[in-house]
């Protein structure tokens, strides 16, 4: 598929962008000093430069809106130039297949969150149908070395596993990538990656332009601006209703709602000794009323830790614990916050048996102001009630959606929260209709068998 380059006049637009209306003089000052520093090396023909200046600005600028820009088609374009003064060129390729070859493109790998296990449920439902292959660009540091044991159950399951490391040129990147993918005679590329990874935004471009390899692009990053969503055949949106939440993506015909595959439609069912032994290991009294968060500690601020404290100083029989990873100066920062409650904030990293501990909880507090899809999804799979404040401020950051439309207990205040938790608390009834309500939903809604057919449609 032929795509159409943005002009060069767009130089001059790409200095021009990052001007007009700044709030402040240092924000306009790395601004200007940015867009000086593209300009030079668009005029010195600097790509390697370019590509990586491209992916540093990203970093930290994927606001949900709509760009101006067009930085899949500048990336596309820089890589090609940059791969020219190398001396690799590209030809159009056919693949042909009889049956799906399958790459699970990531930018890295985590123990934790919810991005690499969409990767792994996706790989466990498909594994025994199709040829798979896994590839990490490495994007930062994370990789097999720091997620030991979710690197160990991908390599278990495909037909290949490969990563690159992160101190790898960049061009070196691009080429090794796109030729794996072309000499494997891959059919299907299904993209789980950073949005500001410039290498898979790049090999994306060059897949979309040369050859007519199927991009399957998952779109788990939902509340920001992402790479490479330019070139997808198809954009998968978790999102109900089957619409991008975010602005650029509203127009895109090409999106298509397909909800989180499950972990898997049985659950381990843990014995009543293994949960005390749990309580009991993090000091939390067996008859206690356990509320839970596993999140990364950006999504929260101060606010949400202020509500946690309130809903401790109001029931003295709840244990709150908090999964998030982080140093030993972190923890005793967050836990000075609870002052008389701090025995009753049980703060620890991330943990691998998550089932275990959604088994002890009797209610997922969701985080705020950002939320935590894939972790509701699997809340709601053991019938456990959640929680979640409405992001009214910021819709994007809001993940209510994942529920059953006009879910009781999504709210729009902390003092609407604390009403409700004490509903939850003191109304037996009224636990066990919710907690019913939330699994039959599951049942019917993140069903693995239907999601597995829906999937199955996309892959060629």
């Amino acid at each position: 598929m032929k795509l159409s380059y943005i002009p060069k006049y767009d130089i001059i637009r790409l200095s021009v962008f990052f001007f007009p209306f700044c709030k402040n003089s240092i924000r306009f000052i790395l601004k200007s000093l940015y867009a000086f520093k593209l300009l030079i090396l668009i005029i010195v023909k600097d790509y390697t430069g370019l590509m990586n200046t491209y992916g540093k600005f990203l970093r930290n600028n994927l606001q949900p809106d709509k760009k101006l820009l067009n930085y899949d088609l500048l990336i596309l374009k820089t890589a090609e130039k940059l791969l020219q003064k190398k001396h690799i060129s590209f030809k159009n390729i056919i693949i042909n297949f009889d049956k799906p070859k399958i790459l699970i493109l990531n930018s890295a790998i985590y123990d934790g969150g919810g991005h690499t296990e969409v990767s792994i449920r996706f790989i466990k439902a498909f594994k025994d149908d199709y040829s798979i292959d896994f590839y990490s660009t490495t994007f930062d540091d994370l990789s097999q070395n720091t997620a030991p044991v979710k690197s160990k159950i991908i390599k278990n399951s495909v037909r290949n596993y490969t990563e690159l490391s992160k101190n790898t040129a960049i061009d070196y990147k691009i080429t090794k990538l796109y030729n794996y993918i072309i000499e494997n005679r891959i059919t299907t590329v299904c993209v789980n990656m950073n949005p500001a990874d410039v290498v898979c935004c790049a090999v994306l471009g060059l897949l979309k332009k040369y050859t007519d390899i199927n991009i399957i692009f998952w779109n788990n990053v939902s509340h920001c601006y992402s790479l490479g969503t330019e070139f997808a055949n198809t954009i998968l949106t978790r999102c109900k209703y089957g619409k991008p939440i975010t602005p650029y993506l509203k127009n895109k015909i090409n999106a298509k709602h397909i909800p989180f595959l499950g972990s898997d439609n049985n659950i381990n069912i843990y014995s009543t000794e293994q949960i005390s032994a749990l309580k009991q290991k993090l000091t939390i009294p067996q008859n206690a009323f356990v509320t839970m968060t596993g999140v990364h500690l950006y999504k929260v601020n101060k606010k949400y830790f202020k509500f946690l404290n309130k809903l401790l100083q109001k029931h003295d029989n709840i244990y709150h614990v908090f999964i998030s990873t982080s140093s030993a100066k972190t923890k005793e920062a967050v836990k000075k916050l609870f002052e008389k409650n701090k025995n009753r904030f049980v703060m620890i990293d991330s943990v691998l048996d998550f089932d275990l501990f959604i088994q002890m909880s009797d209610l997922y507090i969701d985080s705020f102001p950002q939320g935590s899809a894939l972790t509701l999804v699997d809340f709601i799979k053991h019938a456990k009630p959640v929680l979640i404040k409405i992001n009214e401020v910021n819709p994007l950051k809001s993940f209510e959606t994942y529920l059953y439309r006009n879910y009781e207990y999504a709210c729009k205040t902390t003092d609407e929260m604390l009403e409700k938790i004490s509903v939850l608390i003191n109304d037996k009834q009224e636990y066990v209709k919710i907690s019913q309500k939330v699994k039959k939903y599951y049942t019917e809604y993140y069903n693995t068998d239907i999601i597995k057919k829906q999937h199955r449609k996309l892959l060629r």
